[in-house]
């Protein structure tokens, strides 16, 4: 649910969620983004966020914004 809601925060500032933005909210070290892109990818399988970036975007790179978004 964090995940979403950042995603919402971010969208309504006119930005996008990313791996590095979310480990930063959460105060995740940047060796550990493997556990924030479990997050990420269990947040998509629920339907609370979808990719944002257009497609062909480097997967490092990838942001997500909130389905409704």
């Amino acid at each position: 649910m964090a995940c979403y809601q950042h995603a919402c925060l971010k969208y309504l500032a006119n930005e996008m969620l990313t791996n590095k933005s979310l480990r930063e909210r959460l105060g995740v070290d940047e060796k550990n983004y493997p556990l924030i892109s479990i997050v990420i990818k269990e947040a998509m399988a629920q339907g609370l966020i979808k990719v944002g970036t257009p497609e062909g975007t480097n997967r490092r790179d990838i942001a997500y914004i909130p389905h409704w978004g």
